[in-house]
């Protein structure tokens, strides 16, 4: 459709007088209203385009999280070893405890005043020895404690706080992307806003991307002057 450069009343093909302002429209105009039909289907190409590729692209909005979410919290080493804390010490107390009283009872069982060379004294030595060795065993167990709780507590703290990354990352990721979605949601609306300037120019049957495409690649090689006349063509 050509259009009066002057008043911009539409004018029907191979009308060279504008009926409304009498105007003379020469070739030179009609070439300034192809280049100009041209320019916008080029315009609305690129959105069409563009709107395309994004319901492509774009994800129901609800499936990504709508805040920021909030980071699973790591554990503390000592979360996990305090229990050994307190095992080790009851450890060293019942083995101290035992030794002590086994000492006692086989000492004491065992002491005879009227065999020759029996004394208080050597009793005493023996059971202090037992003790000292008691005292020993318990120490050596309380540590084992404290070895294997450090072992065990580090590789349970390890565990946990790997898995609160992964969470974390995965939870930061599918809020990235959820971001992202409504960035791609906000250029189609805007999109689609800005080609209804220009849907007016092309019939609703010829609104795709490859479509218009192939009006514009018969208007630029002068198959046809108008809209019109390059839908007859495809």
């Amino acid at each position: 459709m050509l259009f009066c450069r002057k008043c911009g009343s539409p004018m029907e093909e191979g009308d060279h007088v504008c009926l409304k302002c009498g105007t003379v429209v020469g070739q030179e105009d009609e070439v300034r209203n192809k280049k100009e039909l041209i320019q916008k289907l080029t315009e609305y190409h690129t959105l069409l385009s563009e709107c395309e590729e994004l319901e492509t692209m774009i994800k129901p909005q609800n499936n990504f999280p709508a805040t920021e979410p909030q980071p699973a919290k790591k554990k503390s080493f000592i979360r996990y070893f305090w229990p050994f804390i307190i095992g080790a010490g009851l450890g060293y107390f019942v083995v101290y405890i035992l030794a002590t009283l086994l000492s006692m009872y086989t000492n004491l069982n065992s002491y005879n005043p009227y065999k020759p060379g029996a004394s208080k004294s050597a009793l005493e030595m023996n059971m202090m020895g037992d003790i000292m060795i008691g005292y020993l065993v318990a120490i050596i167990v309380a540590v084992a404690i404290i070895i294997i709780g450090v072992k065990i507590a580090r590789s349970k703290q390890n565990t946990y706080n790997s898995s609160a990354d992964r969470i974390n990352a995965e939870l930061s990721e599918r809020y990235k992307k959820g971001l992202l979605n409504q960035k791609m949601i906000d250029l189609h609306t805007s999109n689609v806003h800005k080609m209804a300037l220009y849907e007016e120019l092309v019939p609703e049957e010829y609104r795709t991307s490859a479509q218009v495409a192939a009006l514009l690649d018969i208007l630029k090689n002068d198959r046809a002057q108008t809209v019109e006349e390059a839908c007859s063509l495809i």
